[in-house]
């Protein structure tokens, strides 16, 4: 029986044997969850892939970071990176971390509860977490 693969799964094997090592750190990362996470870490640029595969195995070295609290991580901070066209993370400034927070703002007519306050909150200190890390490892 003849088998057959599909373009996109081809562009993936060829991606993950260039970067073996990346590909084993992000299974490691990634182990326990859905594969989703690591298709997320697969199609970040392969500037920020490292750095965020870097500051979670840090995390899980400093803390017992549960699942939910490392599928939190990759997917924010997956969805910055993208935010930011995938700039390198060292590289982006205040206004890029402010324009994107600004995003999760709504006006009182869209969420007069103010649910967003909690998101931002949370993001926010996501973030400082992060760049304290990056800056300071």
């Amino acid at each position: 029986m003849a088998t057959f693969s599909s373009p996109s799964s081809s562009i993936i094997s060829t991606e993950r044997k260039a970067a073996p090592l990346l590909d084993r750190k992000i299974e490691e990362i990634t182990a326990g969850l859905s594969g989703v996470y690591s298709k997320n870490l697969l199609y970040a640029s392969e500037n920020n892939a490292p750095v965020i595969i870097e500051y979670i195995a840090a995390l899980k070295i400093e803390i017992n970071l549960s699942d939910n609290y490392r599928k939190d991580l990759i997917e924010f901070l997956c969805r910055f990176s993208k935010f930011n066209n995938n700039r390198p993370l060292k590289e982006l400034t205040r206004t890029d971390v402010v324009r994107f927070l600004d995003t999760l703002r709504k006006t009182e007519t869209q969420d007069p509860l103010h649910k967003w306050i909690g998101t931002y909150n949370l993001y926010r200190i996501h973030l400082l977490r992060f760049f304290k890390w990056l800056y300071y490892p």
